[in-house]
């Protein structure tokens, strides 16, 4: 229900501000339509914010996924997010629910472009050593179970 209400709020102040032409809400989309749009985008904004439970995202991989396509991100003090994206190293960060400052991490990008290859570069180099990480974990938890599976069996 809060989605569609947010959903719902967005569309009118996109109207109210004359900006169908540059603002567009995609919807659902599968993993070509996402490579796409990546591909075609400038920057990418993740605005996570707590929930009103309590909930929290941990690290999305929407964010890893525009940092491995070469995007300069930002996004907000959320959860993990930090973990992933060092504050104007890797990316730019922002306080939960920040207009201002969201605006601002935009703004950021588009008045230095000239520092987009720098944090990209910073950036892909995080997501391929997470992946690294995750390969060696992968593989640790196989060596377990062949321990485990060895203790069973004497």
């Amino acid at each position: 229900m809060g989605q569609v209400k947010d959903e719902e709020k967005l569309r009118i102040f996109i109207d109210e501000n004359q900006l169908n032409e540059r603002v567009f809400l995609r919807g659902p989309m599968d993993s070509n339509q996402i490579s796409n749009e990546l591909r075609d985008s400038h920057l990418f904004c993740l605005a996570s914010e707590t929930g009103e439970d309590g909930d929290v995202e941990g690290i999305p991989n929407a964010l890893k996924e525009a940092m491995a396509s070469g995007l300069p991100v930002i996004s907000t003090f959320h959860d993990g997010i930090p973990e992933l994206i060092e504050h104007k190293k890797i990316g730019y960060l922002v306080p939960e629910k920040d207009d201002l400052k969201l605006a601002q991490g935009l703004k950021y990008f588009l008045s230095y472009p000239r520092v987009w290859k720098r944090y990209t570069r910073s950036a892909r180099q995080v997501i391929v050593e997470n992946s690294d990480l995750n390969k060696q974990v992968i593989e640790q938890q196989r060596l377990y179970s062949l321990i485990e599976k060895n203790n069973e069996i004497n």
